[in-house]
């Protein structure tokens, strides 16, 4: 008999596919890469391996002025991709639109949990930026609408505004 991937017992799959695919940190930059060919050979091993891929890596994005259009791409590209596990380098630009797309991200679930992190790795604790992200996730948990969510995330930029002018409202 022929032995191929798929007519392997699954526990010796899983062991082949944790051997190719998992490498624990997955960094993006600008552009999303595609995923690894073996998710792409056929349904069952997608199934099988994508689960594997997307739980068992972490995924490291670069995000620049609040700008995550890309990682909300990613995120909505795959049920898979929307539940692993992400982490995040940003350049705390005071962009407040960019930021109030992503916290709208959040809001409706379209992307997972992101971890702060330097480039080197450490935390840097709670920013303001991420505090208006955990804010608009309370609020979806308290069950408002988008609309009270973003009326109360004006008025955490008017107070941010208080302590960083960049912060500061420039809308007529």
């Amino acid at each position: 008999m022929a032995w191929t991937l798929l007519t392997l017992p699954p526990e010796m799959r899983n062991l082949i596919y944790r051997d190719v695919l998992v490498e624990g940190d997955i960094y993006y930059t600008h552009k999303i890469d595609t995923e690894p060919a073996i998710l792409r050979t056929c349904r069952q091993a997608r199934s099988e391996a994508s689960r594997i891929y997307y739980e068992e890596n972490r995924f490291v994005f670069w995000i620049n002025n609040n700008d995550v259009s890309q990682l909300i791409k990613w995120c909505m590209s795959s049920s898979s991709r929307h539940r692993s596990r992400m982490a995040s380098s940003v350049d705390f630009s005071r962009n407040w639109d960019n930021l109030l797309v992503w916290a709208r991200a959040v809001f409706r679930g379209e992307c997972g949990a992101l971890v702060l992190e330097r480039e080197d790795g450490s935390n840097q604790g709670l920013f303001a930026s991420f505090h208006v992200l955990d804010v608009a996730m309370q609020l979806r948990r308290g069950g408002v609408g988008w609309e009270v969510a973003e009326g109360v995330l004006k008025q955490m930029r008017m107070a941010m505004a208080t302590e960083h002018q960049d912060w500061a409202l420039n809308e007529v």
